[in-house]
């Protein structure tokens, strides 16, 4: 009897332990996760339910994807047409690995499940090598789940940072994975960072952006994005990560995207036909 209930402690042990590994903001996430914060008072927490189906912020979701052999991870993506999402290639690398995707439905208030016959994913370049080739384009082919998803699009825009955009404040919007750095208890909370674009910096030769903007893990695949005139919300790029000071930015204050320039516009344009 003593041993066949060690075994059942043992069973319940490895259970909460697979279970603890797919929860959704991981307590245990040091707060080295965010990177170049001095501050967060410029986080504007998007948590009202109404807010969050108001443009653009319907048009950004948090996603999951599990890989095979792997916990699950989350990122950020964003529609960039009726059935195209835009993301950080890091987050569906090696596709042929993944086992399904999630996406979050602030419509729904749920998850919703793709299987592998239900998206197709896209990559800039053939070999994911350099920063500037972290970008990657979702495809949903299940129009029953898109109607579950779909509120709105950014327009994409190339060379967005050389038309004349220093008057509007730059965006990047996200799922931060940290808890107490929203100082929020809600599962899936989506926070909006801006500032001028005056601050933003480019890298051409690496076709990147650079930006002080307080980023945590999580984030990866936001949208930068701005509003114009004429209220059109145009996106100029994914956020990536933080400098490494290696190859992009000699300020390591600054975090990364990459850039959409006219070859990157090209690419997407040759998808979203």
């Amino acid at each position: 009897m003593t041993y066949k209930l060690l075994l059942i402690v043992v069973g319940l042990i490895y259970t909460i332990g697979l279970h603890a590994q797919e929860i959704r903001h991981p307590n245990n996430y040091p707060n080295s996760r965010c990177f170049r914060c001095s501050s967060r008072e410029d986080w504007q927490v998007i948590s009202n339910a109404a807010l969050v189906q108001t443009s653009p912020f319907n048009r950004v979701l948090h996603f999951s994807f599990k890989q095979k052999n792997d916990i699950k991870h989350y990122a950020t993506v964003s529609f960039i047409s009726n059935d195209i999402l835009i993301t950080a290639r890091h987050c569906v690398n090696e596709k042929e690995q993944l086992e399904y995707i999630e996406l979050y439905s602030p419509f729904k208030n749920n998850w919703i499940k793709l299987n592998k016959n239900e998206y197709e994913v896209y990559y800039y370049t053939p070999e994911f090598k350099g920063f500037e080739n972290d970008i990657a384009l979702i495809k949903i082919t299940n129009k029953l789940k898109l109607k579950s998803l779909y509120q709105g699009h950014f327009k994409v825009i190339d060379n967005g940072l050389g038309r004349n955009i220093e008057k509007f404040s730059v965006n990047i919007s996200g799922f931060p994975c940290i808890k107490f750095a929203i100082n929020s208890t809600a599962p899936d909370t989506l926070v909006n960072r801006s500032t001028s674009s005056t601050l933003f910096k480019l890298n051409l030769a690496k076709n990147m952006i650079g930006y002080p903007i307080c980023i945590c893990a999580g984030d990866s695949g936001g949208p930068i994005w701005y509003k114009a005139d004429g209220g059109e919300y145009y996106i100029i790029g994914v956020h990536q990560g933080s400098n490494s000071n290696e190859q992009e930015f000699e300020d390591i204050n600054l975090n990364i995207g990459v850039y959409i320039n006219e070859k990157v516009k090209q690419w997407i344009d040759s998808i979203v036909k």
